[in-house]
């Protein structure tokens, strides 16, 4: 049985173990830290991973959790390019682990989708009678590779080319340490191998 611990206190320890949280970099020069940051982005990351908004995780009696302080460090640092590098360090990290050889090789993925009516407007909605009568919804997209490791999520505006999108992933986000954000060495693309379906063209996808 695993211990029952707190979701922040999981990710401080996956930290200690990855050093993830060095990824979330200021936007301006990239080097800018300020005190307890990490405690400020695990926040942020709680909060918005569960979907309750910033009033859960505001302390303010304590600097680094303040409203001003977690808004200022969600504009700052809380970017898609900064994510998708603490993912990459996560990936990285999961790939050393002994046992995942025994799983594959990081170059195989299963892509799965959940589909949902949106009540209001946005460009990833779209119309399918098949699913959502005379709605309009969405396909949440979430790709994890066979290592085991979650390595892309996304809500596409072209929902029949799912694979494309998972190779579009593979080849946007690099990581250190010799792989891809998709687990994959350098040069090779997640798409590239474990890919077998016909791709059509589509703005998220452009052929290489």
């Amino acid at each position: 049985m695993l211990p029952k611990i707190d979701l922040p206190d999981l990710l401080f320890e996956v930290n200690a173990w990855t050093s993830f949280l060095d990824a979330f970099v200021h936007l301006g020069d990239g080097t800018t830290r300020m005190k307890d940051l990490s405690t400020s982005v695990v926040a942020l990351l709680v909060s918005e991973a569960c979907n309750i908004g910033l009033t859960p995780v505001v302390n303010p009696g304590y600097e680094a959790l303040t409203r001003a302080r977690l808004v200022h460090v969600d504009q700052y640092y809380l970017r898609a390019d900064t994510i998708a590098a603490a993912n990459a360090a996560l990936i990285a990290a999961q790939a050393e682990v002994s046992i995942v050889t025994f799983w594959g090789e990081g170059l195989l993925a299963s892509v799965d989708g959940l589909r949902f009516v949106v009540p209001v407007r946005t460009v990833s909605a779209a119309p399918s009678p098949k699913y959502f009568g005379f709605k309009r919804g969405i396909t949440w997209l979430n790709a994890v590779n066979d290592q085991v490791a979650g390595i892309d999520q996304v809500a596409p505006t072209c929902g029949a080319l799912w694979a494309g999108r998972v190779g579009c992933g593979a080849r946007s986000c690099k990581a250190e340490g010799g792989v891809n954000a998709l687990g994959a060495p350098p040069g090779r693309r997640l798409g590239d191998v474990g890919n077998r379906r016909r791709r059509r063209k589509c703005a998220c996808h452009t052929p290489t």
